[in-house]
């Protein structure tokens, strides 16, 4: 059938073959939906509703593209930065509000463990490129809870390692205080000058014998 200029169809149009469109486009003051007629499964294939929304799999789509099911994209570009998932939806804002946490509570991370592991050069399969990082089997057995395997891919939550390092600094940091303030209790003057540098050094390696820094000096 060919259509020179306007067709009304009042319900539905079912199209066996090619459904070729002109510049004119085609309007509908609904939904308009792609079933496959072939299948036994309702839900229409793809569907583009008056608001502008599009989805695939899904019969209302509640964003500009709402895709139920898998998605393979080979680039996705953002001009404001990277791109986070809120809830299912794309942000350029990572989502950390109290808005969205329920429970908030302290934890201790035992962030130390995160210093066993060995950082590894290696060679990717697939591509032949060389590179290093950690395996994802090391991560597994050092620090459990930061392993990641969906099914498909076995890796690590590389965007939670940071807090596990901030919390290890912190640490160092409060090891150093208390360093400073038993110094202090003992009558050391916190100075490097008038040779009491190498003084200092000794009062500090009698709590941590095994640092480099303690090489060859008396205790």
């Amino acid at each position: 059938m060919q259509v020179a200029d306007l067709l009304d169809v009042g319900n539905h149009a079912n199209v066996h073959g090619a459904l070729n469109v002109g510049p004119g486009g085609i309007y509908s003051q609904g939904y308009l939906s792609v079933f496959d007629v072939n299948s036994s499964d309702s839900t229409a294939m793809f569907v583009v509703g008056r608001d502008g929304n599009a989805g695939a799999g899904t019969a209302f789509p509640k964003n500009k593209l709402n895709v139920r099911g898998d998605m393979n994209v080979t680039s996705l570009d953002s001009n404001n930065g990277t791109l986070y998932s809120n809830s299912g939806v794309l942000t350029t804002a990572p989502p950390s509000s109290r808005d969205y946490k329920n429970q908030i509570a302290q934890i201790d991370l035992r962030a130390g463990r995160v210093l066993s592991l060995e950082l590894k050069s290696f060679v990717w399969k697939e591509s032949g490129q060389r590179d290093f990082g950690y395996v994802a089997e090391d991560v597994k057995e050092k620090v459990p809870e930061l392993y990641r395997d969906d099914g498909r891919t076995k890796g690590y939550d590389l965007g939670k390692l940071p807090f596990y390092i901030i919390e290890v600094l912190k640490g160092q940091r409060g090891s150093i205080n208390e360093n400073r303030a038993n110094l202090e209790a003992d009558g050391w003057e916190i100075s490097l000058g008038s040779g009491k540098a190498e003084a200092l050094k000794k009062a500090l390696c009698r709590d941590n014998p095994s640092e480099e820094l303690c090489t060859g000096v008396g205790q």
